[in-house]
């Protein structure tokens, strides 16, 4: 049998020409899908560099606003006690002007006391000498007219 009878019988004529043909297209598919794989793993990789450098750049933000949220708190916790240290000062300043002013008022009152207190003892004085000399009196007119 030769080729033109073989091609007749089976519908398809085999030959080395044909043969090569579809190896060098198989070839061809087969460096094509090479280059197609050797570009997609370049791309991975530029990608796989990409990612990590931002995600390098993205922790790097993080570590820097952690240090800003810090010094925030820093702040408003210094803030907030210097507001509280105010308040402090503000309330026992109120607190030592009410105290001053009610020493003051118990000093007057103590002086006014004492003063009255001096009245007082110079009033029972003047009365004890007054009644000690009405009785000395009355003693000695007593014994001078029934003597």
């Amino acid at each position: 049998m030769s080729g033109a009878e073989a091609s007749r019988d089976h519908g398809y004529m085999p030959s080395a020409e044909l043969r090569d043909a579809a190896l060098a297209e198989i070839m061809g598919d087969v460096a094509a899908l090479h280059k197609s794989v050797r570009d997609l793993a370049a791309i991975e990789a530029d990608i796989d560099t990409r990612i990590t450098a931002r995600v390098v750049e993205l922790r790097a933000l993080c570590a820097d606003l952690a240090a800003a949220r810090e010094t925030v708190f820093g702040q408003i916790t210094a803030h907030a006690t210097n507001q509280a240290q105010k308040s402090f000062r503000e309330a026992m300043g109120e607190l030592l002007g009410k105290v001053e002013r009610t020493l003051q008022g118990v000093d007057r009152g103590l002086t006014a006391h004492a003063g009255r207190q001096f009245v007082d003892r110079m009033a029972v004085a003047i009365m004890t000498a007054t009644f000690t000399a009405i009785a000395v009196l009355c003693g000695v007119w007593v014994m001078l007219r029934f003597h």
